[in-house]
């Protein structure tokens, strides 16, 4: 609990909120963590302001309403929230930041994924046939070694394997990505084919 709180200039020069409705907010922010969010719950309120449920409520939604508070419902444990909670409050410019936070990490997981998911592809699976539909057309992508000894995306064409430049080979990989299930399925049951045919030849070795 802060010693002083601040109220943002525009609040208190907001004509459609009420004088309550500063001093609503000014208790939420005392009460907030260091996120900017509050678990306060509406009975401490009403003892702190010495009003009613229903006149706390109205208050409330003037504030969302103005975009000074944002409410979650249901909120279940995580690295934020440090215990599942029915409701709690958050300072709208603390929830923006932090929206903005997790979605760029989500952003740099997603990439980070994508890329280690292209490079197991060029490790793994060369030389294995893809097919993948663009612009409406079905065709067949293949990862190939080029004569420098780097893994390249290829398109079978007439049974030729042609070289497809950096830019659309990521909107294959990208296809190939939203479908990485199906991928790695697929890798699955060529890697389990493999040692089928090791056992069997190792099986045969032995006989002879």
């Amino acid at each position: 609990m802060s010693a002083m709180t601040s109220v943002p200039t525009a609040l208190y020069k907001d004509k459609k909120l009420k004088d309550f409705d500063i001093r609503l907010y000014l208790i939420i922010a005392e009460n907030v963590n260091e996120y900017g969010y509050s678990k306060i719950h509406n009975d401490t309120l009403s003892y702190l302001t010495g009003k009613d449920e229903r006149t706390l409520q109205r208050s409330l939604e003037r504030l969302i309403e103005r975009g000074w508070l944002k409410t979650k419902f249901d909120v279940k444990q995580n690295n934020i929230y440090d215990q599942a909670c029915k409701r709690v409050i958050w300072l709208e410019e603390f929830y923006r930041k932090h929206n903005y936070r997790t979605r760029r990490a989500k952003e740099k997981n997603k990439t980070n994924d994508f890329n280690k998911f292209v490079a197991w592809l060029k490790s793994d699976l060369k030389g294995v046939p893809f097919p993948v539909t663009i612009g409406g057309l079905l065709q067949k992508y293949i990862i190939k070694t080029n004569e420098k000894g780097k893994a390249l995306l290829h398109v079978e064409r007439d049974g030729e394997l042609i070289p497809i430049d950096k830019h659309d080979s990521k909107d294959v990989y990208l296809k190939l990505f939203r479908n990485k299930g199906v991928i790695i399925e697929r890798a699955q049951q060529m890697e389990d084919t493999r040692a089928h045919e090791n056992i069997m030849q190792l099986a045969k070795n032995k006989k002879v």
